[in-house]
């Protein structure tokens, strides 16, 4: 799974592009039958397109899925292929032309069409975790609050919105680990005022 190329010229994009490639992954890794490497092993061929098949044998790797995406104001056009490294050939392709609230949709569309496209049969436990829709609130409010505290104004109001703001992030979703880290993150700045 390489990452995502900003096709959008934007560098403020390059958050949103990160974010897909291992929202991607993530629910490609509730697979069983599927082994990926981690994003740490593919973050090293980010911003630097390779052949397919170059791609595979530094990876050792018998696919490799490559995609773009590009941001047009609220709308997305993502494209993702899934190439065998040994020939380059492709097994799936497919191109996406989305509104931005969609984003989660789209990644869960692509995790089932990549399991198909090499024809892996998935368990009704793993069909429901790809399906399962995450929070449309990505409680961003509580690592806001956070960095404010940390690097601008270290006030009781940004600590205790940042715990509260995170608390709530966790009850949303329980296993987002972006939740959990925001939640950490609110502790620790809690725990280190407290000291």
């Amino acid at each position: 799974m390489l990452y995502f190329e900003n096709l959008s010229g934007d560098k403020n994009d390059e958050y949103f592009r990160d974010g897909m490639t291992e929202d991607v992954i993530t629910e490609l890794a509730k697979i069983r039958d599927l082994r990926l490497f981690p994003r740490s092993a593919v973050l090293a061929f980010r911003d630097k397109p390779l052949p397919v098949t170059e791609d595979g044998q530094q990876l050792r790797a018998a696919f490799v899925r490559e995609a773009s995406v590009r941001r047009a104001g609220n709308r997305l056009r993502i494209t993702a292929r899934l190439a065998e490294t040994q020939t380059g050939h492709s097994v799936w392709a497919e191109r996406y032309d989305r509104q931005l609230d969609d984003v989660f949709a789209i990644q869960d569309e692509i995790a089932q069409n990549i399991a198909r496209a090499l024809r892996v049969m998935l368990s009704d436990q793993e069909k429901r975790e790809i399906e399962k829709v995450p929070t449309r609130d990505v409680a961003g409010v509580a690592d806001c609050s956070s960095f404010l505290y940390m690097y601008f104004e270290a006030s009781e109001n940004n600590l205790r919105e940042a715990a509260t703001a995170s608390r709530h992030a966790v009850e949303l979703d329980p296993e987002s680990a972006e939740a959990h880290a925001s939640r950490g993150l609110a502790e620790s700045l809690s725990n280190r005022c407290r000291s």
